[in-house]
């Protein structure tokens, strides 16, 4: 169901279905994991637990690049195992989720 547009599940399944949007919900789900099994992980707990903050430090990072879809960035740490990005931060995230990924 999560392929059909939000108006079509609703048409289809109004009475039966509810929709539940979670804001950040990956880097919340690997944040408990990490801190049930005592990982030291200070930017995925920012990233969290002080998103806009987290979120201005890393458009610093990119300077005058003011069109990064941040939650893509996001979502990128945690699906890859490449460090690439222009920032500090962002590194430090990816190896705190590599970290997290191998003790999952």
């Amino acid at each position: 169901m999560i392929y059909l547009s939000r108006d079509i599940r609703y048409c289809l399944f109004h009475d039966e279905y509810f929709d539940i949007d979670i804001i950040n919900s990956h880097p919340t789900i690997l944040l408990n994991e990490a801190l049930s099994n005592n990982l030291n992980v200070p930017e995925l707990f920012e990233l969290v637990n002080k998103r806009e903050n987290y979120y201005n430090k890393v458009q610093k990072d990119y300077g005058d690049f003011k069109n990064i879809n941040l939650k893509m960035l996001i979502l990128a740490c945690i699906n890859q195992t490449k460090n690439t990005h222009k920032s500090k931060s962002l590194c430090n995230l990816t190896i705190e989720l590599v970290k997290i990924r191998k003790m999952l």
